[in-house]
């Protein structure tokens, strides 16, 4: 919310939620012993597919939470 610039906002929001996915999907791969790109990869675009899906469905209704 500090950042006054919309497209500015969206960008960091996503660079951030986009790191921490990687971060999360690569610590599940090494804590389960599982192929890590494999693992990182499948969290990452889950992540992204479901901030899709948000943004698409708040954009639709008409709500500005950002």
């Amino acid at each position: 919310s500090f950042i006054r610039d919309y497209k500015i906002r969206l960008g960091v929001v996503v660079a951030a939620v986009t790191l921490a996915l990687a971060v999360f999907g690569w610590l599940g791969a090494v804590l389960g012993k599982a192929p890590v790109v494999r693992s990182a990869v499948r969290v990452l675009v889950g992540g992204w597919l479901a901030m899709a899906i948000t943004f698409g469905l708040t954009k639709l209704i008409g709500s500005s939470g950002l």
